[in-house]
């Protein structure tokens, strides 16, 4: 099973840290492929291409390291990123905003400071902070007042 940390890091652009004992198996590599790049949120909701480039290079490194064979999947998607234009489409960051893995916020951003004429195309971390505050709240208790 994937953890919970690389698939948040993956969908929020943010560093990849792989736990110190992680084993790249074939199997490991498909569950995260599939969970990751290869997944339905990321068709739908892609993260920036260069970011994905750099999470596909950093699972090849592990498998590297630990000798391990590379799944396949991780050098195809790398090449079909190549292909596109860096700035072809809108990219997007997603947010878990509980245990369950379906409820999930995705907002298109930009890296960019100013992006269309505004400088609001990116999440601020004190969002996602009252997101998970409120998720862990009585939800009776924050109607009543």
């Amino acid at each position: 099973m994937v953890e919970k940390n690389i698939l948040h890091s993956f969908y929020r652009w943010s560093k990849l840290n792989f736990p110190p004992n992680q084993v790249p198996t074939l199997e490991w590599q498909e569950e995260l492929y599939q969970a990751t790049v290869g997944s339905q949120l990321a068709t739908q909701f892609p993260v920036e291409r260069d970011y994905c480039i750099r999470f596909c290079k950093s699972v090849i490194q592990l498998c590297q390291d630990c000798n391990m064979e590379v799944s396949e999947q991780f050098y195809e998607k790398i090449g079909e990123l190549h292909l596109q234009p860096s700035s072809a489409a809108d990219f997007y960051k997603t947010y878990f905003l509980s245990s369950d893995p379906s409820l999930t916020v995705s907002l298109r951003e930009a890296r960019a400071v100013i992006s269309g004429g505004t400088t609001g195309l990116s999440s601020w971390t004190a969002g996602e902070y009252l997101a998970c505050w409120l998720d862990g709240q009585d939800r009776a208790r924050l109607v009543e007042g």
